[in-house]
């Protein structure tokens, strides 16, 4: 396994140039009242024993919806399990970010199933964020 340095930005690490981009973008929405609550490397609890940390997560002033969000410029094989897990036992919707600066896009939006959707893991999983 390589060493990747992190990319630093005040008192915050990003894996690369264009993640800190897309967390500056965000930035900017929160400070206009898009969204709100930005937060960087959340831990997200799939299954048991399963956990992922998101790049972000926010909620949106509009509608008080929470959301997470990844910005992905490779995806290995433990992305597409992630991506396959979180559709079912995610617990919110999943922004996907592509590109940089002024071209940083949402390409896909990944929304968890409600029939198979584990409540429970939501209820812990919301818990283990707050702490």
């Amino acid at each position: 396994m390589s060493f990747i340095p992190k990319v630093r930005h005040q008192k915050t690490a990003f894996d690369s140039r264009a993640e800190e981009d897309c967390y500056e973008s965000l930035k900017w929405k929160e400070k206009i009242g898009e969204i709100k609550d930005l937060e960087t490397q959340v831990r997200v609890k799939l299954l048991n024993g399963i956990y992922h940390h998101t790049d972000f997560k926010f909620t949106f002033t509009d509608t008080d919806e929470t959301v997470w969000a990844e910005y992905k410029g490779f995806e290995d094989a433990r992305w597409k399990m992630v991506k396959k897990i979180w559709r079912y036992h995610g617990p919110g919707r999943l922004f996907i970010y592509k590109g940089r600066k002024l071209a940083l896009l949402c390409v896909e939006v990944i929304t968890p199933q409600k029939g198979d959707y584990d409540a429970e893991s939501k209820e812990e999983t919301s818990k283990e964020v707050k702490d």
